[in-house]
């Protein structure tokens, strides 16, 4: 059967031989700065989803995208790994098959109440708020997921004068910066600055 897979998929004249591989085989090819993150691993994949860094996701969501025979969890979409070359070191990265059982009965899709049409499913996790997909209209290239993901994770500074504000603003898991200085302090435009 995994014969007949194999030559089906080397047959078609717009892929080649690499589309029958493996999963094993796309997980080691993954680019160094692609980080494979496993679904069975509830603690690593909690501080990747609500932890205080933030990760931009492509989730494999049982869809094939553009040009991809087979969809599989380790392929990365192109639009993905082209907006990653600019966002190096703004954002980390990584894939994730959002289709796996967690422990609680639910996929990740289900679970963050994600749409699987959208090609590539990008989400993104930025500093202990709640997950959130990219939009279609915002991954349907490297600009426009550049465009919308970097304002998003980029520090900047508030000026807080209740405490309600405080709370939303700091509360949670967010790393936050308390300061009493002015709000044209040099030293509040420098820590602005990414």
């Amino acid at each position: 059967v995994a014969l007949r897979v194999y030559r089906q998929a080397i047959s078609r004249p717009d892929y080649g031989y690499a589309y029958a591989m493996p999963d094993w085989w796309w997980k080691a090819r993954l680019p160094e700065h692609i980080e494979a993150i496993e679904a069975a691993d509830t603690a690593k994949l909690k501080s990747v989803l609500f932890g205080g860094e933030p990760w931009l996701l492509q989730c494999y969501s049982g869809l094939p995208f553009a040009g991809q025979h087979l969809p599989r969890p380790y392929r990365v979409h192109p639009f993905f790994a082209e907006a990653l070359r600019s966002m190096k070191g703004i954002v980390r990265a990584g894939v994730l098959d959002c289709e796996t059982m967690l422990p609680s009965n639910k996929t990740v899709v289900s679970k963050l109440g994600l749409v699987r049409r959208t090609q590539p499913l990008l989400v993104l996790a930025n500093g202990g708020v709640a997950p959130k997909q990219l939009p279609a209209t915002s991954s349907n290239s490297a600009y426009a997921i550049t465009a919308f993901v970097k304002p998003k994770v980029e520090p900047h500074v508030l000026s807080i004068q209740t405490h309600k504000t405080f709370v939303s603003t700091c509360g949670g898991r967010r790393p936050c910066l308390l300061a009493q200085l002015d709000k044209d302090s040099q030293v509040l435009m420098e820590l602005a600055r990414p």
